[in-house]
């Protein structure tokens, strides 16, 4: 079309266009939203593609409990799918012919998940290993999100700390936890660690308080409601029942009453002193670090992720250690549960032991593989306050015991290195 419609001009100019008016045209076809992809998109000519079958899956799992396939293969037309396992034997699938299925297991050991992709141009498989173990707890164990103690750091801001008492007016700081097969449970305690540096850090009126706090909830919206369980502690009880190593405060914290949890997530919180001239600072790990952030805090009545532009806009992780106890085990365990934690779980052989031990003792550590034979040995002299790692890369793969006693008290926890 040659004739000039775009009304830019009286009739008696009614034909061409300007060179002004041309450039309005190709600007508009070069930016305009759809108009821009026009003779680029390859809708019109793309033919049918052979299927590329792709999934993940969790590397670990427990049995009893479904995890999730998810699919991530392509091709045109949509491929069809087809899953399997290898071994067979008590996996179920919601669907083998489902895009993202959900599986059961139900025993213990080393799969085999083999997804084939198929369409008229052809067909590809993908596979992926998982290791299911038994999750059901015989005995108190701590959850954790801080990996390595490596990445442990205390953050200033111009007027407090990232992760404590600050100029914004923070009130609480919390984490988020989650493991399968933790519903029915019981929450009996917290293990923390505080930064302090001599007057510096946490610290103040021995006689005001923090409070210890667990709540319901999740990750996409944080602590549902009030808190279902709140102890108050103060400050000179953290100073005077904590350890000290360093700069790092260990002290944990035993609930008056345990909280049986409903669900296989909840959070733990520190409510921090509100008097000022008090502080309460935790560490956490490096921000930005992890991949999913799990760190809350509270301001006023509203409760934002880290990784909020309300909060820190980056993912965070705090150094809180829930302790999670089996019904019948509840608070009569070794307290050395409530003072010890092991991370991380599942290893690929690098194991912590972090201590807030209420009297100096001599430790062992023992691993031992599931035959019952002693693969690893350390004596540890003097420990209260300090983390201890171990290096078990050399050994093979699989579910191991390993034992912590001093010489009053013992625990035996599982771990699985992979």
């Amino acid at each position: 079309m040659f004739m000039n419609y775009m009304d830019y001009v009286d009739d008696a100019c009614m034909y061409l266009f300007t060179a002004n008016q041309k450039t309005r045209i190709q600007t508009a076809m070069t930016n305009g939203t759809y108009r821009k992809d026009l003779g680029t998109h390859g809708l019109c000519n793309s033919g049918p593609s052979a299927p590329t079958a792709s999934f993940t899956l969790p590397s670990t799992g427990c049995f009893n409990i479904a995890v999730t396939a998810s699919n991530t293969s392509s091709g045109s037309p949509t491929p069809t799918y087809a899953w399997s396992s290898s071994p067979s034997t008590g996996v179920t699938f919601s669907s083998t012919t489902a895009t993202s299925p959900n599986i059961t297991f139900a025993n213990v050991g080393t799969y085999t998940i083999t997804l084939v992709a198929t369409n008229g141009s052809g067909s590809q498989n993908a596979t992926q290993v998982i290791s299911i173990s038994n999750c059901t707890l015989t005995q108190c164990d701590t959850i954790y999100n801080i990996p390595d103690t490596s990445s442990l750091v205390m953050y200033t801001t111009g007027g407090g700390y990232v992760n404590g008492n600050n100029q914004y007016g923070d009130s609480h700081k919390g984490e988020y936890f989650t493991q399968p097969g933790i519903s029915g449970n019981q929450v009996t305690g917290v293990i923390a660690y505080f930064y302090k540096n001599g007057n510096n850090g946490t610290g103040g009126n021995t006689a005001n308080n923090i409070a210890f706090q667990l709540y319901a909830g999740n990750n996409t919206t944080g602590p549902s409601g009030a808190a279902v369980r709140s102890n108050n502690v103060t400050l000179g009880t953290l100073a005077t029942n904590g350890i000290q190593n360093g700069t790092i405060l260990y002290y944990s914290h035993t609930f008056s009453s345990p909280y049986t949890l409903t669900a296989n997530e909840f959070l733990a919180a520190v409510q921090l002193p509100t008097t000022a001239g008090d502080t309460a600072v935790l560490y956490s790990r490096i921000l930005g670090v992890p991949t999913t952030n799990t760190a809350w805090e509270k301001n006023g009545t509203t409760w934002n992720p880290y990784s909020s532009g309300a909060a820190w806009s980056s993912n965070g992780a705090l150094a809180l250690f829930p302790i999670i106890c089996p019904v019948s085990v509840g608070l009569a365990a070794s307290s050395l549960n409530t003072q010890v934690a092991i991370y991380p779980n599942p290893s690929t052989g690098v194991i912590n032991f972090a201590f807030a031990l209420t009297k100096q003792s001599d430790v062992k550590i023992e691993v031992t593989n599931i035959l019952g034979q002693t693969v690893y040995t350390s004596f540890e002299k003097n420990v209260s306050g300090d983390i201890k790692t171990i290096n078990l890369g050399d050994i093979n793969k699989g579910v191991y015991l390993v034992t912590v006693s001093t010489a009053t008290e013992k625990l035996v926890r599982k771990v699985v290195i992979d």
